[in-house]
C-alpha cells in the first residue's frame, strides 16, 4: 500500500512538474521605460475583456514606430473579419493607421486562425524600435506575446501577409 502510495505521488509531482515546464509566463515589459502611454498600450493589449468582449477582436498587434511609445500603431481584427489599425499618438489623436485588410474571407480566415495557432509560445524582449507584441484569441483566453521585428517567427508573417498588414520587418525593407 505505501510503494503505491509513494508511486502515485511521484507521478503526480512528474505531471505537474511536466505541465508547469511546458507553460509560458506573459511577456516581461518591465525592462521598457514605464510611461504611462507605454502602460496604456500594454493594458489596451493585453486586456481580455476589451478585447473580447466589448470590441470581439480575435487578434492584436502593437508596434512602436520610431522606437519610441509616442507613436504606436496598433491592429485588430475582429471575429467576423473586419480589420482596422490606428496610430496612436497620445495627447494628439488617433488617426488612421498603416496598411490593412479591412476585410477577410472565410478562407483567409482559417489561414490568420491556422497561423495564429502555430505561433511559437516565446517571448522576445528587443529594443523597443524592434518590439512587436501580438495578442489573440485562444479558445476562452487572450494570450499575448512578444517578439522581434528582425526575427519574426513564420507564423507571424504569414499573419501579416494573410491581413496585409503593412508591418516593416528585416525581410521587407
Amino acid at each position: 500500500m505505501r510503494t503505491t502510495r509513494t508511486t502515485i505521488l511521484l507521478f503526480t509531482l512528474t505531471v505537474g512538474t511536466v505541465c508547469a515546464d511546458d507553460k509560458i509566463s506573459a511577456p516581461d515589459f518591465s525592462r521598457y521605460q514605464q510611461t504611462m502611454h507605454f502602460q496604456e498600450i500594454i493594458q489596451v493589449q493585453t486586456n481580455a475583456a476589451w478585447q473580447l468582449g466589448q470590441r470581439t477582436n480575435i487578434l492584436a498587434i502593437t508596434v512602436f514606430d520610431h522606437g519610441s511609445d509616442r507613436v504606436v500603431t496598433e491592429y485588430f481584427i475582429s471575429q467576423n473579419g473586419k480589420g482596422i489599425s490606428w496610430r496612436n499618438v497620445p495627447a494628439w489623436a488617433h488617426q488612421p493607421g498603416k496598411k490593412i485588410k479591412q476585410s477577410l474571407s472565410d478562407s483567409e480566415m482559417k489561414k490568420l486562425q491556422s497561423a495564429i495557432e502555430e505561433l511559437p509560445a516565446k517571448n522576445d524582449a528587443p529594443p523597443l524600435e524592434r518590439l512587436l507584441i501580438v495578442s489573440f484569441q485562444s479558445g476562452t483566453n487572450w494570450i499575448t506575446r512578444a517578439y522581434d521585428r528582425q526575427a519574426l517567427p513564420r507564423p507571424m508573417l504569414d499573419i501579416c501577409e494573410v491581413a496585409d498588414l503593412g508591418i516593416e520587418t528585416k525581410n521587407q525593407k
